[in-house]
């Protein structure tokens, strides 16, 4: 994502596999502030939501670590203030 100046990014791993207990983690200093990976058994989809703060414009990543591997959804946001 880029952004014009300083921002709040969020990031967030949705997972599609029958997995009931996993990690996800990501890089770059963004940092989990809550997840739902450790599944009860009549459930089938984990998330995690990761924020960093930006101080200056740019263009800024994320990758994510999930284990056991399996496919997922990935979104970065950036909000920023005028």
């Amino acid at each position: 994502v880029t952004t014009t100046g300083p921002a709040t990014l969020v990031a967030v791993w949705w997972g599609d596999g029958g997995i009931k207990r996993m990690t996800a983690v990501p890089n770059n200093g963004f940092t989990v502030i809550d997840s739902y990976l450790k599944l009860p058994d009549n459930s089938g989809v984990q998330c995690a939501v990761a924020y960093k703060q930006v101080a200056a414009a740019g263009s800024y990543n994320v990758s994510w670590q999930g284990a056991p591997a399996q496919g997922a959804i990935l979104w970065l946001l950036a909000f920023q203030s005028k």
